[in-house]
């Protein structure tokens, strides 16, 4: 019985007791951290209300003026009078300040006096704090697809932990900013691997169910983020309290395993296969040996089911060896046309039959591919590379390889799973003979150890490729995309073209979509940790209001799982960035008292938390949005631009939170005005419920 890994996981159980077991281990170990971290300077480097120190022996009010605040009259934050009696003269605070601690004991403001011309510093280490973020953003999605889910996911769990241990022992601001920088970067190894990896424990049917729930633990994170600010007052033990549970996650090791379907990209179908049956073992059911076929392997998938193509595919590994130097090569290219157009050919069918994506379409008879082949062209003489026998090794390299007329470029990383290499130098044969002919019925293990030859490189190449030889129109090689769509990775039925972010903005309906979703995913970053981060600023005690606002996510993201369902993505999209956004502006402007004295700080928490569900809900709806209204050919670059407008957002969210400093009602108008308007910005696009994901750029400018 053998079956495809996502029929395989349905087979196992979608949610069985072991996919249960790791999915909430991961979620607890990665997400709930992982709020910690991004929100928690909002206790570490808390300002409490505060005014010049004043000397022993004198009274506050002969010490410190009044004035008139937000909030009516109250102490000055950051004078002080020079002499009472003369003209209440006043100064700048040069002897420290005194600090409320109603709330708050010792944060990173109140220890190194980061108030009045220093009251930017706090912001500005959030800054710098997402800005890492945006770092690792960029740079652990390809480290977690080079090297594993797992082994990226553990080795950040535990680098956060060193750097956040070394935060709280920083002894001034500039450390701590420089190691919360790496926190941040590194919190995104965190962060994206535990999504990626949870999410291709399943089947398509159940990943977006998956994804939802996730969420719900990192709300569940913020929710333990107040209680554990409240308990513990002084921000250097706050700060080791989110960091050392990770520690617990050591034996976890041994636990969670490696995601299978990165195995299977890898080539390395045999442990995933483990994985799958060790699954089954605690599932109690009884899967068969071999489960996966060989369509699970991506780069045998991706070449077959083509008309007119027969691969024949070899069992053993091995390395062809163009030519070294180049120039040896170049001999052979003048001496011989039949030489140009073998070494053009398998140069071009090697190196397709290694990337997923392409393949030649060429009018062979019949094709001869080794499973495991690598092709390593040697393009100068200071370019040697050697390589020594492995049992079981792991490769990982990258083909750019330009191809007569076509100038077809392979850009695709691909690993090998190696089962043996030789060294050999530029004048051995890699094989006694060549592949067997199409109709020879031998099974494909004709792989031997290489013989000494005195022939030329060129010469070695001919030789090779003397029963592959074909015909090849227009004295080159002719490269073109296969004519049909390649499983999942929707490869297009036009040539092999190189897709870049200017596709995104060439065209009416691309360029629209591109620009709306640009800006929506920057509103919902810039709203979501302005409002997460600025609860402080909000009437009543601040650890309940910021508990609030990730308990209002949890029903934010299961309605908005709802309403996608049965309303759409574009109105419900709409609503929620415009109620949230009307709910912010609505709150800068109502007083903390009315003029007869009723307090309104209820109104004002409920109102602000109305403004955090509607981000929240938008937030989980414009991920799912993005990803059905860009084509196949540019939906990586249009969600990675739209997640890098993101990024910036949360850079920038910091700094709109400190225009408070002058203007209370500024941070709120901002962030509900944008909201607004980014509401309206999707009324502009077509609705994709009960739609076909559009293949090409063309399919969507014929969009209405």
């Amino acid at each position: 019985m053998a079956m495809e890994l996502d029929e395989a996981l349905v087979f196992l159980g979608d949610f069985g007791r072991y996919q249960t077991l790791i999915y909430l281990l991961i979620c607890l170990a990665g997400q709930v951290p992982s709020a910690w971290h991004m929100l928690g300077i909002s206790f570490l480097g808390a300002v409490p209300g505060h005014h010049c120190k004043v000397p022993a022996g004198e009274q506050l009010e002969e010490t410190v003026p009044k004035v008139t605040g937000d909030n009516g009259e109250e102490y000055s934050k950051c004078f002080k009078y020079v002499n009472i009696t003369v003209d209440n003269e006043t100064m700048p605070c040069d002897e420290g300040w005194n600090y409320d601690q109603t709330y708050y004991g010792n944060t990173v403001a109140t220890e190194w006096d980061l108030v009045c011309e220093k009251d930017a510093s706090v912001d500005l280490s959030q800054t710098i704090f997402m800005l890492g973020v945006m770092v690792g953003s960029l740079l652990f999605g390809q480290l977690s697809d080079r090297f594993g889910r797992r082994y990226v996911f553990f080795l950040s769990l535990w680098a956060q932990v060193a750097f956040g241990v070394g935060a709280a022992f920083t002894g001034n601001l500039y450390a701590f900013i420089a190691v919360r920088f790496f926190v941040g970067v590194i919190e995104q190894g965190v962060d994206i691997t535990s999504y990626v990896m949870v999410t291709e424990m399943f089947s398509p049917s159940r990943r977006a169910f998956a994804g939802i729930l996730l969420t719900l633990f990192w709300a569940s994170g913020i929710m333990s983020l107040s209680g554990i600010a409240y308990l513990l007052r002084d921000w250097r033990h706050l700060q080791l309290a989110i960091t050392l549970p990770s520690l617990l996650t050591i034996p976890l090791w041994w636990i969670i395993p490696e995601s299978a379907r990165w195995l299977i990209s890898r080539g390395r179908v045999h442990e995933a296969e483990t994985i799958l049956q060790k699954i089954a073992r605690f599932n109690k059911v009884d899967l068969p040996d071999g489960v996966l076929t060989e369509d699970s392997r991506p780069h045998r998938f991706s070449l077959s089911g083509f008309e007119g193509r027969n691969f024949y595919f070899c069992h053993g590994s091995i390395v062809l060896k163009l030519c070294r130097p180049w120039c040896m090569l170049l001999w052979g290219i003048q001496r011989n046309t039949r030489v140009q157009k073998s070494v053009a050919f398998w140069n071009l069918r090697i190196s397709m039959s290694l990337n997923r994506l392409t393949a030649a379409s060429t009018n062979a008879k019949s094709l001869k591919i080794c499973d495991n082949a690598i092709l390593y062209t040697f393009i100068c003489d200071v370019l040697i590379l050697m390589f020594w026998l492995f049992t079981k090794c792991q490769s990982v390299i990258s083909l750019s390889k330009s191809t007569c007329k076509t100038q077809v470029l392979l850009r695709e990383k691909i690993s090998v799973h190696i089962t043996r290499t030789w060294q050999v130098s530029p004048f051995r044969h890699i094989l006694d003979k060549g592949p067997p002919s199409s109709n020879d019925p031998s099974p494909s293990s004709h792989v031997q150890a290489p013989t000494l030859d005195s022939k030329s490189p060129a010469g070695l190449q001919t030789a090779y490729v003397s029963d592959t030889e074909v015909e090849m129109r227009d004295e080159g090689a002719t490269a073109t995309l296969p004519t049909q769509p390649v499983g999942d990775y929707g490869v297009s039925e036009k040539k092999g073209r190189v897709y870049t972010i200017w596709h995104l903005f060439r065209t009416p309906q691309i360029r629209r979509i591109s620009l709306v979703m640009i800006f929506t995913w920057f509103v919902n970053s810039l709203v979501y940790y302005g409002l997460s981060l600025n609860t402080d600023s909000l009437a009543g005690n601040p650890y309940l209001n910021f508990f609030l606002s990730g308990a209002v996510e949890i029903p934010a993201y299961i309605v908005s799982t709802a309403v996608v369902t049965w309303f759409g993505r574009r109105i419900p999209l709409c609503v929620f960035h415009v109620a949230g956004g009307i709910a912010c502006i609505v709150t800068a402007f109502i007083p903390q008292t009315t003029e007869s004295g009723v307090d309104l700080s209820a109104l004002i928490i409920s109102t602000a938390m109305l403004g955090k569900f509607g981000i929240a809900g938008s937030y989980a709806i414009v991920f799912l949005y993005a990803t059905e209204l860009f084509p196949t050919v540019t939906r990586n670059l249009g969600v990675g631009m739209s997640s890098f407008s993101s990024r910036v957002g949360g850079i920038l969210a910091p700094i709109i939170m400190y225009l408070e400093k002058f203007a209370a009602w500024a941070p709120m108008v901002i962030f509900g005005g944008l909201s607004v308007i980014a509401g309206l910005c999707v009324l502009v696009l077509h609705e994709t419920l009960g739609k076909k994901q559009p293949q090409t750029i063309d399919e969507v400018e014929g969009t209405q």
